[in-house]
């Protein structure tokens, strides 16, 4: 039986060798201070820093968005609103 051109038997075989060369290895347990050391360059990278930059000012836009958006729909509201207003009292006083 064929898969991804690698017959079974040699997946199985490659399979069966990978499993004695990791049991030879004895488990890896890395150095806590090198880990946290790393962790902390990794977050504090540039990268993150322009994320969070750019999070930051499309809030911004997005806030500003929201507020033209609420004064925008207000101003149309009072806008017809006094249309209506002024075009009845004009009815009504001709």
């Amino acid at each position: 039986m064929e898969k991804h051109g690698i017959s079974l038997n040699n997946q199985t075989s490659a399979s069966d060798s990978e499993h004695r060369f990791f049991g030879v290895l004895p488990p890896m347990r890395p150095d806590p201070v090198f880990v946290g050391q790393l962790r902390d360059r990794l977050t504090e990278s540039s990268i993150f820093h322009k994320r969070r930059e750019n999070a930051a000012m499309m809030v911004v836009v997005l806030i500003g968005l929201l507020i033209s958006l609420i004064l925008f729909l207000v101003g149309r509201y009072l806008f017809k609103h006094c249309l209506q207003e002024d075009i009845q009292v004009e009815a009504v006083n001709p």
